[in-house]
């Protein structure tokens, strides 16, 4: 609705309100429903305002546009009600957009378009603390004749020997790994001394040899895969239950191939995924990365030099990892 065509002041009433998206001229007096029209002077148009088109060149929107800001078609500032401008009036769904900057990125774009896809670089895991020397009680050794012959050779009092820490030894020749012989090894040193961080150890080289052993060992032979497969699903239960007791790190000491390649390769191909799924940190030491297959006459055990190496080896991989030693 509007004033009297006499008192030139041609402004509307306040039914009428500049919207976001450009200048609308909306009449919302119920009296316009019944063919009020609206006054010529300062709105352009009368035909714009019952339909809300928008008039793309401002014209007869008086001084009070804000015309120098690209994209935006609301009247920036008030006007004068002598020019014939609209008077915004500020309300929950109309804000005044004077003193914001164009967006930059373009009508259709959101924000953060054009920031490029998520950085999904892994993060590596911060080095874990060096868990150092201590006084040997929290390190043991496990295993067969490879730990400790039946001379007292064997990578365990290599081992003793060469780092002078009381190491609680107790490996036994001869024992098994599916009877259950080396678990109750375990068993006897959580019994005595329950605070173990770090194993030592070998086992499942007897249980492949001697009465009961498959005999297609050398071949590497069904039956032998058979056997080897059961000794990995044993040690890989012996583990679980240490990381359970709070072990944090483990060290298997594989058998040399000697004449035995295509089992040795079998067990070690098979092993070492096991040793790496392992809830504790498993360490596979190859012994032929280290003594080359030098090995007595039996074609079996190290000789007394290739103790002492692989003994070396364990106490380099100790302190190369960080474990308790």
């Amino acid at each position: 609705m509007t004033k009297g065509a006499g008192d030139g002041a041609g402004t509307v009433s306040k039914g009428a309100r500049p919207r976001r998206a450009g200048l609308v001229l909306v009449v919302t007096s119920a009296l316009a429903l019944y063919g009020c029209t609206l006054s010529d002077e300062g709105t352009g148009d009368a035909s714009d305002a019952g339909t809300g088109a928008f008039d793309p060149t401002n014209e007869g929107l008086g001084e009070g546009v804000d015309a120098e800001r690209p994209g935006r078609r609301d009247g920036g500032s008030r006007g004068d009600a002598s020019t014939g401008a609209l008077e915004p009036e500020a309300d929950a769904d109309v804000q005044a957009l004077d003193g914001e900057e164009p967006s930059e990125l373009g009508p259709d774009a959101s924000p953060g378009s054009d920031a490029g896809p998520p950085d999904m670089t892994p993060v590596a895991p911060p080095p874990r603390p060096d868990l150092g020397r201590g006084d040997g009680k929290d390190v043991i050794t496990l295993g067969d004749s490879w730990m400790l012959g039946y001379d007292a050779t064997g990578i365990q009092p290599s081992l003793l020997r060469m780092s002078k820490q009381g190491y609680r030894p107790y490996a036994f020749p001869g024992t098994r790994v599916l009877s259950n012989e080396i678990a109750r090894q375990y068993a006897r040193a959580k019994a005595e001394n329950p605070n173990i961080e770090t194993v030592v150890m070998t086992g499942g080289g007897t249980d492949l040899v001697g009465v009961g052993a498959p005999n297609d060992c050398e071949t590497g032979g069904p039956a032998c895969k058979l056997q080897i497969d059961r000794v990995l699903q044993r040690l890989a239960t012996l583990w679980d239950e240490m990381a359970t007791d709070g072990v944090s790190d483990v060290i298997y000491v594989g058998y040399s191939r000697g004449d035995h390649d295509e089992g040795v390769n079998y067990g070690t191909e098979r092993g070492r995924p096991l040793c790496a799924a392992a809830r504790l940190r498993c360490h596979w030491l190859d012994s032929d990365t280290v003594i080359n297959r030098e090995l007595r006459a039996d074609r079996s055990h190290p000789t007394p030099d290739g103790y002492e190496k692989l003994a070396r080896a364990v106490a380099e991989l100790m302190e190369r990892e960080g474990m308790r030693r």
